[in-house]
């Protein structure tokens, strides 16, 4: 069951006064999936309704919408979404904390298009469904959408925008209850047995965290350094909780994005040395 949380207030007009609506791919996309109709006489009316101030207001609750909007009257409009399932949100989290990417571009206000390809072939979606009991709308206008709940479709967007996490929260999930999904996801997640040797940096406070405890282990092949996918779970496992505060963000994550980067690079440059060493051949 959903959440009972107080109602975020979204911003009611749009900062776009001309054109298409939405930034960001993932803001584009809520669009596609929720406005279907080919009316474009609703759906334009619905658009200029909310460049021109008529929403009054707009509040956001898990799986759920609410908004005055003023036209021939003020109307009242509540948009019902559907929850994500338990088993689908256990596996939806699995997916995006499994890929360290995935969890750091979404803690950083981003989503990629890879994490909403990666969940669609497991039949999951980041995009909500309306509810089809939602009435949505008081007004007569008996149009699905209504230029009213269009106008909240195109605020939404732009909200969704600026704030990805809105998107759980019409899943029926609130920021807090993802991120804390996405650690308890990694902290279940099963040991590997053959992950390469790594140093632990993690000592549990930020004057040693970055300090050697150890001598370096040897240097691997070559090969085994074009493994990014393996290196980058295995430093990244090792890592731990880093103290160093960085917002929402996962300061490990970060960092482990930046192994296979450098892993590249090292890899080209043996491979050249390599190849420029008379003693090689």
């Amino acid at each position: 069951m959903p959440l009972h949380t107080a109602p975020i207030p979204l911003t009611p007009i749009l900062s776009s006064q001309r054109g298409s609506v939405g930034d960001t791919w993932w803001g584009r996309k809520f669009l596609e999936v929720m406005l279907k109709s080919n009316d474009y006489i609703r759906l334009n009316a619905g658009k200029s309704y909310a460049r021109n101030g008529q929403v009054q207001w707009i509040e956001a609750s898990p799986c759920s919408v609410e908004a005055k909007v003023s036209g021939s009257y003020i109307y009242a409009v509540r948009i019902r979404f559907l929850p994500i399932s338990d088993e689908s949100w256990k596996k939806m989290r699995a997916l995006i904390s499994d890929e360290a990417s995935f969890a750091a571009r979404l803690m950083a206000g981003s989503v990629p298009e890879a994490m909403e390809r990666r969940l669609a072939k497991e039949r999951l979606s980041l995009f909500p469904k309306v509810d089809p009991k939602s009435k949505g709308c008081n007004c007569p206008d008996r149009g699905s959408p209504c230029k009213h709940e269009a106008a909240i479709y195109f605020l939404l967007a732009e909200n969704i925008d600026k704030d990805p996490f809105l998107l759980f929260l019409l899943l029926g999930k609130t920021k807090e209850e993802v991120l804390s999904g996405l650690r308890e996801a990694r902290s279940v997640q099963p040991e590997v047995s053959d992950k390469p040797e790594v140093l632990v940096l993690n000592s549990g406070s930020s004057d040693s965290y970055y300090c050697m405890g150890a001598p370096l282990p040897d240097i691997c092949p070559v090969s085994s350094i074009l493994d990014e996918q393996g290196m980058k779970k295995a430093l990244y496992d090792q890592l731990g909780k880093c103290p160093v505060p960085l917002g929402d963000a996962s300061l490990g994550a970060v960092i482990a994005e930046l192994y296979p980067r450098a892993a590249k690079v090292a890899a080209r440059w043996a491979m050249q040395m390599k190849s420029e060493d008379p003693d090689s051949s």
